[in-house]
């Protein structure tokens, strides 16, 4: 895995996205903001896998809501 910056991510699109597809991890940082990692795709998802995936988005994004409504 190798670290760049948001700026040199942009300058070298084509090369960082050609990296990330021969199977190399990179991280992506700006200034002020979370870091980004682009790892790269090793096999396909199953339908089963994706929706567990999506729920799991759902439930990080709706925790509050989904807990007061479990405290009912």
């Amino acid at each position: 895995m190798h670290t760049i910056s948001y700026t040199a991510m942009r300058q070298n699109l084509a090369k960082i996205l050609n990296e990330n597809r021969n199977g190399e991890t990179v991280c992506i940082r700006q200034k002020g903001k979370d870091d980004l990692i682009l790892n790269p795709k090793t096999e396909k998802l199953t339908h089963q896998e994706k929706v567990k995936l999506a729920l799991s988005k759902i439930e990080k994004r709706h925790a509050s809501v989904i807990q007061a409504l479990a405290d009912r």
